[in-house]
């Protein structure tokens, strides 16, 4: 089964993080599995929080990559998993595995349906970016038999910046996926195991009876902009050499800032993504704070802190929120590849 096509945003705002898949033969729904099991089995949902990018490896067909930019050029704290009795830091490089694993392509019923857009992207740059070892995060799975959207939210995104389509003319807002998990069908519920290769793993307990959460969380405040979340987009599709810009909602339920009228525009003026903002002269802005404490700003769920903000976001259902991630590359023919954004 290939990854879907999606691009979602994030829950520490607006982070984005980014899927990718390559190409199948057939043509799969995100939200179902080809026939049901005769028999019931164990499930194990792999949780993802932070501006990952999905993308089946062209390295592994049956395997599928999540890879995200370094935590230090979005000021978020390092890449982690997390079991039952805490959190695992994970190198540049991961490999995860989900013990007694079965593939029975059990039917999803319930799964929400993931939404997405596309842009290309070239296969041998993916492998490049998976060989390279500097800049990025690269975390290995086994496909999933199923994808979900946990949480969705409306976002803008254009492959142009938004100087020459203002006011009320750079396109519609679409919903996109900001947070996805990963189904996986079992014989038995053993746990998983992650190291920076597939001969060196610790061996983990689930953090919830059958999950896994794989995150990254970002540092300090939330600004009315969501600078944090605009810098972290950016910063992913620099990984895959793309021109793609995101617009999100002032204060989350606001206008658009790419609808302000010609002339100053704070919003748009210190974006990080601006072009006239060079890396030496970027202006200030605050980074986005955790999914957790994202949440409980915008008031659209009621948390319960003994649970992990994925699982709390999920148990709550799947009300709009403003943040920003990316999903998934689908690969066309045998050199390109698709990007899926928020």
């Amino acid at each position: 089964m290939r990854l879907p096509n999606l691009l979602s945003r994030l829950l520490t705002t607006a982070l984005v993080a980014l899927t990718c898949v390559l190409s199948c033969s057939s043509s799969l729904q995100a939200t179902s599995r080809s026939a049901a099991p005769k028999v019931s089995l164990p499930e194990v949902e792999v949780w993802v929080e932070g501006p990952w990018a999905y993308a089946d490896d062209p390295r592994d067909p049956q395997r599928i990559v999540l890879i995200a930019p370094d935590s230090d050029s979005i000021e978020h704290t390092p890449a982690a998993v997390a079991h039952k009795t805490g959190d695992v830091e994970l190198d540049s490089d991961s490999v995860l595995e989900i013990k007694s694993l079965t593939h029975t392509q059990q039917s999803c019923s319930t799964c929400s349906a993931i939404n997405s857009q596309t842009a290309d992207v070239n296969k041998q740059a993916l492998v490049k970016l998976l060989d390279s070892k500097k800049g990025r995060y690269v975390i290995s799975l086994p496909k999933p038999d199923s994808y979900e959207e946990a949480v969705g939210q409306e976002s803008r995104v254009r492959s142009a910046w938004w100087d020459n389509c203002r006011p009320n003319n750079c396109g519609p807002q679409r919903p996109r996926t900001t947070q996805m998990i990963f189904h996986y069908t079992v014989s038995s519920l053993d746990g998983f195991s992650v190291g920076p290769t597939p001969q060196t793993q610790t061996s983990l307990k689930f953090q919830d009876r059958h999950i896994v959460t794989i995150f990254m969380t970002a540092k300090g405040e939330i600004d009315d902009c969501d600078s944090g979340g605009r810098l972290a987009f950016r910063e992913l599709v620099r990984l895959f050499s793309l021109n793609l810009y995101v617009d999100l909602r002032i204060k989350s339920t606001g206008p658009y800032p790419s609808d302000d009228p010609p002339g100053p525009s704070p919003c748009l003026d210190g974006d990080p993504q601006n072009p006239g903002n060079s890396d030496a002269q970027k202006p200030a802005y605050k980074i986005t704070r955790s999914l957790a404490g994202a949440l409980e700003d915008l008031a659209n769920y009621v948390l319960d802190p003994g649970h992990s903000p994925a699982v709390q976001a999920r148990a709550t259902g799947t009300k709009s929120i403003t943040t920003a991630t990316w999903s998934p590359l689908n690969t066309i023919g045998n050199n390109s590849t698709r990007v899926w954004q928020i």
